[in-house]
């Protein structure tokens, strides 16, 4: 028997082929975290959306993106109340060409038309115009919800934004009203109200709560519903960053039953948000909207939604048939040189 005596050789690791991998992997994976930190689908992604403040990397908004709002030159048409046997009382607002509110309005500037349908209206005799913050024998003559984004996606710069904005416009406010307080992230929760007391309202707006995705819609429609029975003007004042990514209630839902119950949304959005998704919000409840890049340019808006809301006027109206709400709407304003028109 032959012994063969066994044979020793050093095995050659290239670890550096492997670290190499690793680098290129680990470069890959940050330049896509970038690309989505920076991009609509990162800003829709609820994963993602909660590390843009935690990890302070990627765009606030959009590059392109430019302030816009629908305030100039506006008129909407809040709500239409019956007061009595063919009397109806109409709650709209109009603004100028700089966005602020049209504070007077006479019966002569005003054409109303009514009816079950579009084809159906007929004109009603306007008997006088009044603001709203005239109208003394209304006791609480606005009921709003404050409805506050405060999903993962929120740097701690637009959550004390939103908080010092909310608290300016609830300061601004020259009416008597009831307003309740929710904040939305992954789920929705009431903080407060209904309350005519402006100390538990700002309260409840500074109030910290934990964050997480944005459910915008169910927000949205969650606060339609202590609204549907106040008795005269009804809005949700919606702050947002972005699109909603939780699922459940629709676009078209709550636009739909916030026109059903006559719910105005006023809509400033900041960030990453769908312009088109405020603008149809607005649109769809005659309310206005108003789009910043920057949580820190909203106050300018709080308080021309202020003094819009100050200044709703109430037409008393005449018309030539009795219904428990008509159908359909029609009002022509002359103010100036300008001649605004809305129908619904």
């Amino acid at each position: 028997m032959v012994e063969v005596s066994p044979r020793s050789e050093t095995i050659s690791i290239r670890y550096w082929h492997y670290l190499v991998f690793l680098a290129v992997l680990a470069l890959a994976g940050l330049g896509w975290l970038w690309w989505a930190l920076g991009s609509k689908w990162g800003a829709g992604n609820a994963t993602v959306e909660t590390w843009r403040p935690f990890l302070r990397a990627g765009a606030r908004a959009p590059a392109q993106a430019r302030p816009v709002d629908d305030m100039a030159q506006a008129l909407r048409i809040h709500r239409v109340v019956r007061t009595g046997e063919k009397r109806f009382a109409i709650l709209f607002s109009a603004t100028d060409a700089q966005g602020g509110p049209l504070v007077v309005v006479t019966p002569a500037d005003l054409a109303v038309s009514l009816g079950n349908g579009a084809a159906a209206r007929q004109p009603a005799t306007v008997e006088r115009v009044t603001p709203l913050h005239q109208m003394t024998a209304w006791a609480e003559r606005a009921t709003f919800a404050c409805v506050m984004d405060w999903s993962g996606s929120m740097f701690a710069q637009d959550l004390q934004a939103q908080v010092t904005h909310y608290g300016s416009f609830l300061k601004g406010l020259a009416i008597p009203y009831s307003g309740l307080v929710y904040k939305f992230q992954t789920d929705v929760q009431k903080l407060a109200g209904p309350t005519s007391d402006p100390a538990v309202l700002e309260a409840a707006v500074r109030q910290d709560n934990p964050q997480g995705s944005t459910a915008l819609y169910a927000a949205v429609d969650t606060a339609l519903g202590p609204l549907q029975k106040a008795p005269w003007l009804r809005f949700e004042l919606l702050t947002t960053d972005g699109n909603d990514n939780v699922g459940g209630a629709s676009l078209e839902d709550v636009v739909r039953r916030a026109r059903q119950h006559e719910v105005s949304l006023f809509v400033l959005g900041f960030g990453w948000v769908e312009v088109d998704v405020l603008r149809r919000l607005a649109d769809g409840t005659d309310g206005f909207f108003a789009y910043v890049p920057d949580s820190a340019d909203l106050g300018t808006w709080f308080a021309r939604l202020a003094a819009v809301v100050n200044n709703v006027q109430v037409a008393e109206v005449t018309a030539p048939f009795d219904a428990a709400r008509p159908g359909s709407i029609e009002l022509t304003l002359r103010a100036g040189a300008t001649t605004l028109t809305r129908a619904r």
